[in-house]
């Protein structure tokens, strides 16, 4: 991991449980399905190069969780360029719609992450998949110019309940990057 990376971590877990965002990272949001006991959770952390893992606290074996190095993300203050939208919760077979954002700077890095209770695979998503498991997804795409990003739809195959956020994240001194670096840190 090198310095001056934007780590972006995302975190389902099952069962309602308590949970503690891992060292030195900021919660972006947390989404709450009392219906299906299952929780996301979204936060991130400016990389100082000195980071080995990314550990989540919690009591529950029903987790995954992933990691998402960037690149070419702000350096300093609030990070996120829109305000969020969120889906919450969206019962039986798909699609999930996240409802459009308004990016304030040319070259925002429009993300969306969402969760599903159960597995299966993930189908056409509006956004590039950039990390894809059985019970989350990480979506994320350069928006050149400012301005809406329209709804962003994602489908999978089952029938589970699913939840998600749109965001987007601002650029330094230009164009995100969009090349990523990624890991999947699995969570027992």
């Amino acid at each position: 991991i090198a310095a001056e990376q934007f780590a972006l971590l995302g975190l389902y877990t099952e069962g309602n449980v308590a949970v503690t965002v891992p060292t030195d990272c900021t919660l972006i949001t947390n989404l709450d399905d009392a219906n299906t006991d299952g929780d996301l959770f979204l936060a991130y952390k400016r990389v100082t190069g000195s980071e080995t893992e990314f550990a989540w606290g919690h009591a529950t074996a029903s987790t995954e969780a992933l990691v998402k190095l960037l690149t070419g993300v702000v350096t300093s203050g609030d990070p996120e360029d829109a305000v969020r939208s969120t889906a919450n919760p969206v019962y039986g077979a798909g699609p999930i719609t996240l409802t459009s954002i308004t990016t304030a700077t040319d070259g925002a890095l429009v993300c969306g992450y969402v969760c599903r209770y159960g597995g299966g695979t993930w189908s056409s998503p509006s956004l590039t998949s950039r990390i894809s498991q059985a019970q989350e997804i990480l979506m994320a795409d350069v928006q050149a110019t400012a301005g809406a990003t329209g709804n962003k739809t994602v489908t999978w195959t089952g029938s589970d309940n699913s939840w998600g956020v749109l965001f987007a994240l601002k650029p330094a001194g230009g164009v995100s990057s969009d090349t990523f670096v990624s890991w999947i840190q699995s969570e027992a």
